[in-house]
């Protein structure tokens, strides 16, 4: 698969600590990949990594100026591919250019909660502001589900850095109480019906993940896996239906054998 911002990745520089939530100072797997393996070894790690998109690897998409550089002047990492889907005789393709944004807080946890979202939001606005340069559609800021068993395309999105809190706590693990709630690991990604992905954003800092998506893989999918053909939609419902209400007991069933094994 080729870089989608021309440039080859970066590992930890001589000398320097790498960055918290790095692997070995590269912001991803598949960067640290690219820059450790042969070309020929790249190109097969990334197929079973990442899937094929209609049997070809993903396209790296070329941005507009503006957008790499608000990424280097405000450090923040900037990707972009596209899904395809395959060439039909009665639709035209349907593109949509979708983008997702991963971000860290910007002001310690112990700030009031306007002053939180405030700074949040000025630090997130300098992200938008590079997707609508790239002249993105729709702008994804949380979103997580199954592209596959759904048949359409999923944004993943997960914060980064590590946030510490005045008061300790427990998650309930059993390990002793704690402050910081863990390292959040970015990696945000899109993922399409017919399983492929893109590569994973940093995994410490903040980032913009542009694709244009094909619609009609969509229908191409459900049509060609069928999964709603043998879903039993009116089961769930009627199951859920039961399971709200207040007088509802499980169905338990036992295995005779257990008793007498016991004897």
């Amino acid at each position: 698969m080729e870089s989608s911002n021309g440039k080859p990745p970066q590992g930890k520089e001589e000398g320097k600590t790498a960055p918290e939530g790095s692997i070995g100072g590269y912001e991803s797997l598949h960067r640290l990949l690219e820059s450790n393996l042969s070309p020929e070894l790249f190109k097969e790690a990334s197929r079973l990594l990442l899937g094929l998109n209609c049997a070809r690897p993903l396209e790296a998409i070329s941005l507009p100026g503006a957008t790499p550089a608000l990424a280097e002047a405000h450090d923040f990492d900037v990707q972009a591919f596209r899904f395809n889907a395959d060439k039909e005789q009665m639709r035209q393709p349907r593109i949509v250019r979708v983008g997702l944004v991963q971000n860290s807080i910007a002001v310690p946890t112990t700030c009031h909660f306007a002053d939180q979202k405030k700074a949040i939001m000025e630090k997130v606005k300098l992200i938008v502001d590079a997707a609508g340069a790239s002249g993105v559609n729709v702008l994804c800021l949380q979103a997580r589900n199954a592209a596959i068993a759904n048949s359409y395309f999923v944004g993943s999105i997960n914060r980064v850095g590590t946030e510490v809190f005045p008061n300790a706590f427990t998650s309930g693990d059993g390990k002793p109480q704690h402050a910081d709630f863990g390292h959040f690991y970015g990696s945000s990604h899109f993922s399409a019906p017919d399983a492929s992905c893109t590569p994973s954003l940093s995994r410490y800092r903040d980032g913009l993940m542009i694709s244009d998506m094909d619609l009609n893989l969509c229908r191409q999918i459900k049509d060609k896996w069928a999964f709603r053909m043998t879903a039993r939609y009116d089961m769930y419902a009627n199951l859920l239906s039961e399971y709200l209400k207040p007088d509802f007991k499980p169905q338990v069933i036992s295995d005779p054998l257990i008793n007498k094994r016991k004897a």
